[in-house]
């Protein structure tokens, strides 16, 4: 089958990016063939040694975090209808906000949105990344956004979620059903590797992601409790130099190892060798850190409620908490820390729950195979 892959943009490798260009490639490797359709992809990070075609709308300028963008909105939605008509997919896949922007009917081509979140239009969880001015005039602007974004859900035939959490949501906000299949990790290469050490990981490639949490509720512990490093994933330096004040406020700064940007290799080392892996996201979607930490064997502790809820059982594979909930934050790690064999008893918990319900492989078999019947009954 031809399949149109239509994402916002390929800059960085993460996030819902990293999931479409993985299914991409996957699908490109059972035989299908693929046109992948975004504003902009910067081929030395993108480049498919397996036959994806990799298509433009318009250049680098005009990425969804410009004026450019949003002033060409109609142009850019002619395009991509040209782009479809043109390549002649059996089928156009839409992933993630605000490629949703662009929906609209293609003749009779099938349509299927994988959204991830709709946490852009309708939360407040990642637009704590933008400064001051960015984050009400976003506020604002949304409010008019979601009424026009809300028509163009009428062209999609199917809808797949990526948690209970996230179609739940949909439900609400657009009235329309959707099919939950949630994203896996690759089990082959996320596998533990390496000996454990007294520590623990998180991440700040964004506020979103909360350390400030983990940093306050460290900073309660008594000395014998918190002999570990923290070590911090997370490439934005303004940020990072914002946590080592904060850390130097709190006196927790000498259990701070900041990592900067990783390769996967160097993620699963980190993963592998830490006792515990902290996720602080308030709402959040689903949780690819998670099924990767939990993939190498290693224990999360996550913020509910949340899609997070749909892969950690408490206390038996890892540990869930409210938010802000300092108290049992610190209760769990001091339980993994100062009991290394309950630790490790709960990261085999973990692998196993992956292998058997997060499998990459088999997470986008069902996709695909959801893909087939979409066309299959198209054409009946």
């Amino acid at each position: 089958m031809k399949i149109a892959i239509i994402s916002p943009y390929l800059t960085n490798y993460g996030g819902a990016s990293r999931f479409s260009w993985e299914f991409a490639n996957y699908l490109a490797k059972k035989g299908d063939k693929i046109s992948y359709i975004s504003l902009y992809a910067d081929r030395t990070k993108y480049d498919s040694k397996n036959g994806i075609e990799v298509i433009d709308i318009m250049n680098e300028q005009y990425l969804t975090q410009s004026i450019k963008f949003w002033l060409n909105l109609k142009q850019i939605r002619k395009k991509l209808h040209k782009i479809i008509l043109k390549e002649k997919p059996d089928i156009v896949f839409f992933n993630n906000f605000p490629s949703t922007l662009w929906a609209q009917k293609f003749d009779n081509i099938p349509t299927i949105c994988y959204p991830h979140d709709i946490e852009l239009l309708y939360g407040n969880t990642y637009i704590q990344n933008l400064n001051k001015m960015q984050y009400w005039l976003w506020k604002i602007f949304r409010l008019f956004l979601r009424s026009y974004e809300k028509t163009l859900w009428k062209n999609f035939d199917l809808i797949i979620s990526n948690s209970k959490f996230t179609s739940k949501n949909i439900f609400k906000e657009y009235g329309r059903k959707s099919l939950v299949l949630h994203p896996g990790t690759n089990i082959q290469k996320f596998i533990s590797n390496g000996n454990k050490e007294r520590a623990i990981i998180t991440f700040a490639s964004q506020k979103s992601q909360n350390p400030e949490i983990l940093l306050q509720a460290v900073s309660n512990l008594n000395d014998d409790d918190s002999n570990f490093e923290i070590w911090i994933i997370g490439d934005d330096f303004q940020y990072r130099t914002k946590l080592t004040e904060y850390a130097n406020k709190l006196h927790v700064k000498p259990k701070i190892k900041f990592f900067g940007k990783v390769t996967d290799d160097e993620l699963i080392k980190l993963y592998s060798k830490s006792m515990a892996c902290i996720h602080l996201v308030y709402d959040p979607p689903f949780g690819i850190i998670i099924i990767e930490s939990m993939s190498c064997k290693t224990p999360v502790i996550a913020i509910k409620p949340g899609g997070v809820e749909e892969i950690i059982e408490h206390n038996v594979d890892g540990f869930l908490i409210g938010k802000d909930d300092f108290i049992n934050l610190n209760n769990y790690l001091i339980k993994i820390l100062n009991n290394p064999e309950y630790g490790l008893e709960l990261g085999l918990q973990a692998r196993n729950k992956i292998e058997h319900m997060f499998d990459q492989e088999k997470q986008f078999e069902k996709i695909r195979n959801n893909i087939l019947e979409q066309i299959n009954y198209k054409k009946t």
